[in-house]
């Protein structure tokens, strides 16, 4: 489905708003492993992604949203 490509803008726009993962996950009908899986496939390439020396996202956003997933217990795994 072409919508599930913006769910993990979604995602990120909403966990850094302030909203409650599981709220995010409800609201995509889903577990918060599988928001959490949407957001960080997404995220790392946006953090290494530089275009006219702008980043997609900044590791501090990249942080921020990783830790309110691991504060419920999800691990991030990334590097």
């Amino acid at each position: 489905m072409r919508l599930c490509q913006w769910q993990p803008i979604a995602i990120h726009g909403a966990i850094l708003a302030g909203a409650p993962p599981e709220a995010v996950a409800g609201a995509l009908g889903d577990t918060v492993e599988v928001a959490f899986e949407r957001w960080n496939e997404w995220a790392l390439v946006q953090r290494d992604f530089i275009v006219g020396g702008k980043v997609g996202i900044t590791s501090e956003e990249y942080d921020m949203v990783a830790r309110r997933f691991t504060a419920l217990g999800i691990m991030n795994l990334s590097p």
